[in-house]
């Protein structure tokens, strides 16, 4: 359900108390665009409220991701400010809940076709553990080591895609648990362009060091 106002020779679209429901999900906001034939740009906002992401999924009869926590992903909120155009969008106040963790900051997505993404973003715990593949059975799990925890990191890091990666920003982290490993203040900022990648600072509290 919608108040919609439509004016063709005006090229503008307004969507006022805009509400969807079904399959489990709530969604709120509004929309306002203008110049909708000739260069659509629009701007609103949208709030979803929390849903369990694997009831969604097998409602979808999409492939529900196997994580170690099989109560992962069992609630999902998000509510954001957004505006854009044909080619990008901007994210503003952003504030996505999922589980026990909370991410909040702004994301911009500049040419979708080659995209160029700036963001700030600050999260308050995540347990990454949770999220991934269970481990196999035997042998219990161990604190990694930093160097154990830094090997991973970079075994996983998918090298084709971060080379033709254009990114830049600040992610904050309260407290991060990766490996088994508990790190705290978590500071990483990237600047990717052109095949170089400049990481820095990386900072860190691990096992009473930084």
């Amino acid at each position: 359900n919608a108040a919609t106002q439509v004016n063709l020779k005006k090229q503008t679209l307004v969507l006022d108390s805009l509400t969807l429901s079904g399959l489990g999900l709530d969604v709120k906001g509004n929309l306002n665009a203008q110049q909708i034939i000739d260069a659509p740009a629009y701007d609103g906002n949208l709030v979803v409220a929390p849903f369990d992401l694997r009831q969604l999924l097998k409602q979808l009869n999409q492939k529900t991701p196997l994580t170690a926590d099989a109560k992962a992903l069992g609630k999902v909120a998000l509510q954001s400010s957004f505006s854009g155009t044909k080619t990008s969008i901007d994210l503003k106040k952003l504030v996505l809940v999922l589980d026990d963790t909370q991410l909040q900051g702004d994301v911009s997505i500049m040419d979708f076709a080659n995209p160029d993404i700036r963001f700030g973003i600050g999260i308050d715990k995540l347990n990454a553990d949770r999220y991934l593949p269970p481990k196999k059975e035997g042998g219990k799990a161990r604190p990694a080591t930093p160097e154990t925890v830094a090997a991973g990191a970079a075994t996983g890091l998918p090298v084709e895609t971060l080379r033709a990666l254009k990114a830049k920003g600040d992610l904050l982290i309260g407290e991060l648990i990766i490996s088994n490993a508990l790190l705290r203040d978590v500071r990483f900022s990237i600047d990717a362009k052109d095949g170089n990648i400049k990481l820095s600072p990386i900072a860190a509290n691990l096992y009473e060091g930084k």
